[in-house]
């Protein structure tokens, strides 16, 4: 399993990452993971006891114009470390999750292993590039081209086939942790944790603040909210819009219904969703959605863009409402609709927690190793 995203940070990829490799590892398999990690990070979870961690660290180039040479440097140093774990394991699977170093790694592996290989395609970037056909023609020369493909929503699949015609491509939905996420908790208790007022609506936004998220049209949509009926808004995540954003509720006279909270640790996540009424993703581009699966797994009923994989989990289901993307007025309409309607929130909630009992890691593992098997 080679990932470029991991720990500390907290995103789809990564925490994909380390749930199926922990319920494959939890099947019988023996799993190797190579990961990129800041200097002097030290991760600290169980769940990977049972997996064989090779962690590579490198310096973090967060933004502007070094943020990629985190790819080549995690190449580079992890380049020995791949060939000698190569050279001492006789894989049957290279499984790599990333576009960019993961999918060189692989390439490499193909020279010097029999290993099959299998890419899951997460990413929201593949699909900027699908829509520009110079940056389309680049990836479909320089990205390696596995066995099999995996996405992790239809619109991801679809649009990996039609680029890479003869690649075998299926799609395996993403996955929810359901004791974390669906156990039980008391609002009031997990409001006071948070200091969350005790009385009212509150809508989770568990969204990293940049462009493609969209929370700038969720705080657009509030002005539309008649005041009376107006919840309180969490928007839980940092990112590179943090600033523009606080400044754009200020410019729109919403900040006393709006708190900006920061990225909140993925353990207390489930305190988030137990402390809200129901949540919004507003994104513009979504290739899947793990915080709309964790928030239907607390039995939160979700509004969301009729994006991406935000369609798969929505779509034909009473658990949330999806509306157009980009369009502040008709998500306004969605949320005074839930905010106002305790019996429509009752019921999508139980829907919602209905629907999530599907998308156990446990299955996921289990079709992933299906679709491991089908190579041979």
């Amino acid at each position: 399993m080679i990932s470029e995203d991991f720990l500390p940070y907290i995103g789809g990829i990564s925490h994909h990452v380390i749930k199926l490799s922990s319920a494959l590892a939890r099947r019988g398999h023996s799993v190797h993971l190579l990961a990129r990690i800041p200097y002097g990070y030290k991760p600290v979870s169980t769940e990977l006891e049972s997996v064989k961690n090779l962690l590579v660290p490198t310096h973090t180039f967060e933004q502007g114009i070094l943020y990629g040479l985190r790819h080549v440097e995690f190449l580079a140093r992890g380049i020995n470390s791949m060939k000698s774990l190569m050279r001492h394991n006789e894989f049957d699977i290279v499984h790599w999750h990333g576009l960019w170093s993961d999918s060189a790694f692989a390439a490499y592996s193909r020279r010097i292993s029999s290993a099959k290989l299998v890419f899951t395609n997460h990413s929201s970037m593949f699909l900027e590039f699908f829509s520009n056909k110079l940056k389309c023609k680049f990836i479909k020369v320089f990205l390696t081209k596995p066995d099999i493909c995996i996405a992790p929503s239809v619109e991801l699949a679809d649009k990996y086939k039609s680029v890479f015609k003869h690649v075998n491509t299926i799609f395996i939905s993403n996955g929810v942790d359901l004791k974390t996420f669906g156990s039980p908790s008391d609002k009031l208790k997990a409001r006071l944790t948070l200091g969350l007022p005790k009385e009212g609506i509150i809508v989770a936004c568990p969204r990293r603040l940049c462009q493609k998220n969209g929370v700038h049209y969720l705080l657009k949509a509030i002005p539309y909210v008649p005041e009376n009926q107006r919840p309180l808004f969490v928007v839980a995540g940092d990112g590179p819009m943090a600033s523009d954003l606080k400044n754009l509720a200020e410019t729109l006279k919403v900040t006393k219904h709006v708190r900006f909270v920061g990225a909140i640790p993925y353990d207390k996540m489930p305190i988030f969703y137990a402390a809200s009424d129901f949540a919004v993703i507003p994104s513009l581009l979504e290739a899947t959605s793990l915080a709309a699966l964790e928030a239907m797994a607390g039995g939160l009923p979700v509004i969301a863009s009729a994006v991406g994989g935000l369609n798969d989990l929505l779509e034909n289901n009473d658990a949330g409402i999806l509306v157009p993307p980009a369009n502040s007025q008709v998500l306004a309409t969605a949320i005074t609709s839930l905010t106002t309607n305790s019996d429509s929130r009752k019921r999508m909630s139980v829907s919602a927690k209905n629907f999530a009992l599907k998308y156990s890691w446990d299955e996921v593992a289990l079709q992933t190793e299906n679709a491991y098997k089908s190579l041979f």
